[in-house]
């Protein structure tokens, strides 16, 4: 491996190490919100607006510069991806099943229903077409 090719690896893992710290810490702070923050509501807010952060995101930075895939790796693999919980909202919709089925389909359904529409309004944003 060259030195440059090693340089940009060693960038890269920096940008998602800090963005996902970021990221986390965000989330985090969601969370922390009085009364809400330990609600299922909150993580479906969290993985819809990650939808459209990402999707938005990846369309503005689509180009393969190296500027673009430092910008791409902070806020999409770092950022976002430390901010959205895709884990935990299917943990969320287990523990709802056990208290109610309908509840829990209806839970997963609007989190990925609204989440899909929001990639498209995100990648639509995000485009510079």
């Amino acid at each position: 491996m060259n030195k440059i090719a090693l340089t940009n690896i060693l960038i890269n893992s920096s940008a998602v190490f800090f963005g996902g710290a970021l990221g986390g810490l965000i989330r985090f702070s969601f969370t922390q919100i009085p009364v809400i923050g330990a609600s299922t509501i909150v993580i479906m807010v969290i993985n819809i607006l990650g939808s459209f952060s990402l999707a938005f995101f990846a369309e503005k930075y689509s180009s393969v510069s190296a500027k673009a895939v430092v910008i791409k790796s902070f806020i999409g693999t770092g950022i976002i991806g430390g901010f959205t919980t895709f884990s935990t909202m299917i943990l969320q919709t287990a523990n709802l099943a056990k208290k109610s089925f309908v509840l829990s389909l209806l839970y997963l359904f609007t989190s990925l229903v609204l989440s899909l529409l929001l990639v498209r309004a995100g990648g639509k944003m995000g485009s510079t077409k």
